[in-house]
């Protein structure tokens, strides 16, 4: 049974429903809950907010995530004085995100010092901190003097080395190897996670929304997801079916790179390598 009838049939949702219906639909907390509880799926309902369902429910689909389980690996960047991006563990001290969350408005990388990794960022608190050593990043992200798009997204993604191995206490997510198989429409089941603007003190996310290889060529992915400044750098999730537990699997394919009025691109990662350093 492929993901989206089992999405339907928990949710009472018509079978056949387009993924574009699906991403703008509205479901109640009860039947939100009874979905993920009853048929396995990788996001448990204790893990969200009851009350912050309520206050943010609307247009933009987000819902706030407790720092609980593999969501407090998902966390905030600050970056010097006052800025900041999100980022997610991929290994024992090892955080993804995306290249231009580690760069100055010239392009140039910040050194180490100037950036600090919190973990389950939640009501201007977090899980586990750490300062952060190194930058494993391509020179820049974007084009010269070009700015940051669909079409000029290329390598915007960068790792970051941590003081600390935040990963052995909290674990670290899963990038994939390959992509999903797809839904019939030719889209993929996807899932996002930040720190953005509009609930700054809070971890949100949209579950709803759903992807496409947009420009294969440069390793860009298009998706419909809520995104906002600040989640740049936070995982693109999408869902494997693994037959031997009848469950599916959240795996990382992307990281978000930009935001336009319909969505926003991430940079793919699938088949990349986490760096193994010590």
């Amino acid at each position: 049974m492929s993901f989206k009838k089992l999405f339907n049939k928990a949710s009472g949702a018509i079978a056949g429903i387009s993924m574009l219906a699906l991403a703008g639909c509205q479901m109640n907390i009860t039947e939100f809950e009874t979905k993920l509880t009853n048929y396995g799926e990788p996001f448990p309902s204790h893990v969200f907010d009851a009350n912050a369902l309520q206050r943010i429910a609307g247009e933009e689909d987000r819902l706030k995530v407790l720092p609980k389980g593999s969501f407090a690996r998902v966390g905030r960047i600050i970056v010097g004085p006052g800025s900041y991006g999100t980022g997610v563990l991929v290994g024992p001290n090892i955080v993804m995100t995306a290249d231009h969350v580690t760069e100055s408005d010239s392009g140039r990388t910040y050194a180490p010092s100037q950036l600090t990794f919190h973990a389950g960022y939640s009501d201007g608190k977090a899980v586990a901190s750490s300062r952060v050593v190194a930058v494993i990043a391509p020179a820049t992200s974007v084009l010269g003097g070009v700015k940051n798009n669909a079409q000029h997204s290329f390598n915007d993604v960068a790792f970051l080395v941590l003081e600390d191995n935040l990963g052995d206490r909290l674990g670290y997510e899963t990038i994939a190897r390959s992509y999903p198989k797809p839904e019939a429409n030719g889209r993929y089941l996807g899932a996002v996670v930040g720190n953005n603007r509009n609930h700054t003190q809070m971890t949100t996310g949209d579950f709803q929304c759903s992807y496409t290889k947009g420009f294969p060529d440069r390793r860009v992915l298009n998706f419909n997801c809520d995104v906002d400044r600040g989640d740049s750098g936070g995982p693109l999730y999408s869902w494997r079916f693994n037959a031997a537990s009848g469950t599916y699997q959240r795996e990382i394919v992307g990281v978000v790179s930009t935001r336009d009025r319909t969505g926003g691109t991430a940079y793919s990662v699938v088949g990349s390598a986490v760096p193994r350093l010590r």
